[in-house]
């Protein structure tokens, strides 16, 4: 093997000569190893693991995975092509076979020495497609053929990777192959690159190897440190490509196309850019010229606060940090001080695309996480609010995430019918296919008396259901005044409920329905005597029956009106509001989780009665076939004014404007409450109630009750007393704020921090 690299290290004669005298002729039994064999051995080593034989991997080019396997040990070799469509080798690894290792078959082996490879490289390989290149052709099938056994195990456990497997006969199949020479950008003249002729990937069928001419140059270095000082610094910089942008990459995988990365040369700075971002950001520009230089602003407001929040920020090689204090039990103190980066605004929408929306880094999940995630790195003034704005409007959140504020509007009593008047249908199936071609059931149920019916159909397509309407009920009962259908839901599950002492068959015959074993039992004298009897005792029957089942079903719709009303929770909507459709039926064959919940948006058109509202489709401008009840509907966030409102700057800072307190009212957990949002220098005798013109002495404490923040306020004739958050104007707000959480805990001072 090293004898092979012989090209690409200098002076590897002299190097070895030591180790060739070995190999003479006429050498005594015993070999004699001397301290220059053992100085030879280790260069010959150490030559193999520096550059300029290796080469540092290039995360744009794919990888070629080259494999092998004997009866003691295991080998994989990670390598990629160069500019000159020429291979070089990234990484080497080995295993020794086990004493069970040692007993598996060919096969066996040489999928072992894949396995082995893939796990051992599995950051590089995880995120894109590369080659497996083996001696074995039967392994070449191994994602396509059906195994058993060990194989079909560890072609499992290689399912989610992307990778295509070539064979190469054995007697190419040598490390050598995979070694090239890495080029010197900066100085081609001094590396002379020797590197292999032949393309592994190529599908010609000649098997010989061709090497190109050896150069021969005395400037190639041979010592690491040496190459070092000429290597250039790389980086990898990685676009991540989010949902709304578009792509056209030639990727075919939408998951690979996510991400795209290449080497570039790190030219320039990024603290410079960085800082040079947040001098010019109106939220941090002021506090910066403060540390950096000293100066403060001019406008008194705005200096009172530059001068409060200093304590807060420190610069570190220029670049501007914030500092936060976790309210955290036995956490040691290291690690409850927070280093954040005060994130310019050009930035942030930025920012929140990667934590959120990136297929890579996002995963659209929820708000919270969000905002923890964020918090570890970054600070922005308001930054908690604008998470949960972000969040909120993300058009992919909305459609495929459950709705966790469902609308409940009031119960609305159907009106109460006599028998025959209302019929509820429903289809029911697809069923196993009968002999005679049915696997649909047609159930109708009269809301009175509760008798249900079956209709066995072929199909069901709307000729059908009406034939056997007609011919089922029409003909026999008469014609309905109502037909109700929740159009496909099932429906019987809402009229189970025993609403009547009596049972469907009585509340249709006036009797209960008798059984052989019944007419055995019954005395003969229970019987009619004559007709006249039994209708007369039938019609009373009937009536009973009729007038305790209505008034059993009022009493229940009112109770069930009762309880449907004490969860209720009506949203109400306007004319021109946009909202999303609840979808309740999924394809076939597709997982509820992996679906869309709800779909539009659509544009609420007109105001129905009962809690109905008539839409109209945003993208096309198609009516809504029918009127939609509130339960089915929630209110969408268009993403476009929010990512707007990240994006432009205010025209001054004096007059962004200030948080709304109503809004705050989402971070009622202290633990994720950003301790520094609303930071701001009190104001001289803030005025509690503008009509009384009560000034006090000091806010002792606060608490939280029935949901609302209040502060213990001691005034200035010595009283006290508790005052909500709508007793205070917003600069007071602002000064509570900035000292206690919405709990109303004291915030801890952040004074002492070691900055």
């Amino acid at each position: 093997m090293a004898n092979y690299y012989r090209r690409f290290i200098k002076d590897y004669s002299k190097i070895v000569s030591p180790l060739t005298a070995l190999t003479h002729k006429n050498q005594p039994v015993k070999l004699k190893w001397t301290p220059k064999c053992q100085t030879a051995f280790e260069s010959i080593k150490q030559a193999l693991i520096t550059a300029p034989v290796l080469a540092y991997p290039d995360l744009s080019k794919p990888f070629i995975l080259t494999c092998d396997a004997s009866d003691e040990a295991i080998s994989f070799v990670l390598g990629q092509l160069d500019f000159e469509n020429k291979e070089y080798v990234v990484a080497y690894g080995n295993k020794t076979l086990t004493k069970e290792e040692k007993r598996y078959n060919t096969s066996e082996k040489e999928c072992l020495a894949i396995l082995k490879g893939v796990e051992t490289y599995r950051p590089y390989l995880a995120n894109s497609h590369f080659t497996v290149v083996t001696d074995h052709s039967a392994l070449v099938w191994l994602k396509s053929a059906k195994h058993t056994g060990r194989l079909a195990r560890w072609a499992l456990r290689m399912q989610d990777l992307q990778f295509s497997i070539i064979h190469r006969p054995g007697k190419s199949n040598v490390v050598a192959d995979c070694l090239s020479r890495i080029p010197n950008p900066f100085n081609t003249d001094s590396v002379q690159a020797i590197s292999l002729s032949k393309d592994i990937l190529s599908e010609s069928s000649d098997d010989t190897e061709s090497l190109s001419e050896p150069l021969e140059s005395e400037d190639v270095l041979s010592d690491a440190e040496e190459f070092d000082e000429y290597k250039p610094k790389w980086r990898t910089e990685v676009k991540l490509i989010y949902e709304f942008d578009h792509v056209d990459d030639g990727h075919e995988s939408p998951m690979v196309a996510a991400i795209e990365a290449q080497n570039v040369q790190e030219t320039i700075d990024d603290k410079v850019s960085l800082s040079q971002l947040q001098k010019e950001c109106p939220d941090f520009s002021a506090i910066y010229t403060y540390l950096s230089l000293g100066e403060l602003p001019d406008d008194r407001k705005l200096r009172d606060k530059v001068v409060s929040e200093s304590k807060y920020f420190s610069l570190s090689d220029g670049v501007l940090n914030h500092w936060y204090q976790r309210r955290c039990r036995g956490l040691a103190e290291e690690f409850k001080r927070i280093k954040q980066i005060a994130l310019p605004k050009c930035l942030r929408l930025d920012a929140l695309k990667s934590y959120h929306d990136s297929l890579a880094s996002g995963g659209h999940i929820g708000r919270e996480k969000v905002y923890n995630s964020l918090m570890e790195k970054y600070w922005w003034n308001n930054m908690h609010q604008n998470v949960i704005d972000y969040v909120k409007s993300c058009d992919r959140c909305q459609r495929a995430k459950q709705n966790c504020n469902p609308n409940r509007p009031p119960l609305t009593k159907m009106p109460q019918v006599g028998r025959f008047d209302r019929w509820h249908i429903d289809v029911l199936g697809p069923l196993t296919k009968s002999p005679d071609g049915y696997e649909y059931v047609l159930l109708v149920v009269d809301a009175f008396s509760r008798w249900c019916e079956g209709f066995p159909m072929k199909t069901q397509n709307a000729k059908e259901i009406a034939e056997n309407l007609y011919n089922g009920v029409v003909t026999r009962y008469g014609s309905p005044r109502v037909l109700c259908s929740d159009r496909g839901q099932a429906f019987l599950k809402g009229l189970s409920h025993q609403l009547q002492v009596f049972s469907p068959f009585y509340m249709m015959f006036g009797q209960d329905m008798k059984i052989p074993f019944d007419i055995a039992l019954e005395p003969k004298d229970n019987l009619p005597q004559d007709t006249k009897t039994y209708l007369n005792q039938f019609i009373s029957n009937i009536k009973v029956a009729h007038t305790i089942a209505h008034q059993n079903e009022a009493v229940n719709k009112e109770k069930d009106k009762v309880r449907h009303d004490e969860k209720a929770k009506t949203q109400t909507f306007a004319v021109g509001d946009l909202v999303l459709i609840k979808v309740h039926k999924f394809p076939t064959g597709m997982s509820r989780k992996l679906c869309d919940k709800a779909e539009g948006p659509y544009h609420i058109e007109e105001i129905g009665p009962n809690h109905t509202y008539a839409l109209r489709r945003q993208s096309d401008q198609k009516k809504h076939k029918s009127l939609m009840n509130a339960t089915n509907l929630q209110l969408y966030t268009r993403p476009e004014p929010v990512r707007q409102r990240l994006t432009v700057h205010p025209p001054n800072q004096n007059d962004a404007p200030e948080p709304d307190s109503d809004t705050e009212s989402l971070e009622d957990d202290a633990e994720i409450q950003d301790a520094h949002d609303n930071v701001v220098q009190p104001p001289p005798q803030p005025v509690i109630d503008p009509l009384k013109k009560y000034t006090f002495k000091e806010i002792i404490k606060g608490r939280r009750k029935q949901g609302r923040r209040e502060m213990y306020v001691k005034w200035l004739d010595n009283t006290n007393t508790w005052e909500p958050d709508t007793n205070f104007d917003q600069d007071m707000l602002d000064y509570i704020n900035s000292r206690w959480t919405k709990k109303g805990k004291r915030k801890k001072s952040l004074l002492n921090l070691d900055l």
